[in-house]
Formats: structure tokens, C-alpha cells, sequence
């Protein structure tokens, strides 16, 4: 809701001119936040120490992104 509020809602009313535009500029946070979910749900699944070790790297990139 936070994130609909003062992200995805306010770059959408800023390029309301165009739609394909608009779209695009929309779906790069949420597809962020899907793949934030999805490491997430990967990692508390606890798989091996490899790609563990892998997918917290890949978290913490996109954290600080």
C-alpha cells in the first residue's frame, strides 16, 4: 500500500501524457517487488549452501537498487 502510494501512483500521474509510457514507468517497481517476493520465498525454503549464498548476493542487490 506504502509503496502504491508513494511510488507507482506518483510516476504514473507524472508521465500521464502517454500510455505506453506510463506503463513502462509503472512496471519497473513492481517488477521489482515480485522479484523481491520471490527471492524471498526461495530463501526461506533453505536451500543449499551454494545457491543460498547466491540468492543473498542477488537480495541485497536489489535492496540497495
Amino acid at each position: 500500500m506504502l509503496m502504491w502510494y508513494f511510488i507507482i501512483q506518483p510516476t504514473a500521474q507524472i508521465n500521464s501524457g502517454d500510455l505506453v509510457t506510463q506503463v513502462v514507468a509503472t512496471a519497473y517497481p513492481i517488477t521489482d517487488v515480485v522479484l523481491l517476493g520471490g527471492l524471498v520465498s526461495i530463501l526461506l525454503r533453505k536451500p543449499d549452501q551454494d545457491t543460498r549464498s547466491a540468492f543473498r548476493f542477488l537480495f541485497l542487490g536489489l535492496i540497495f537498487f
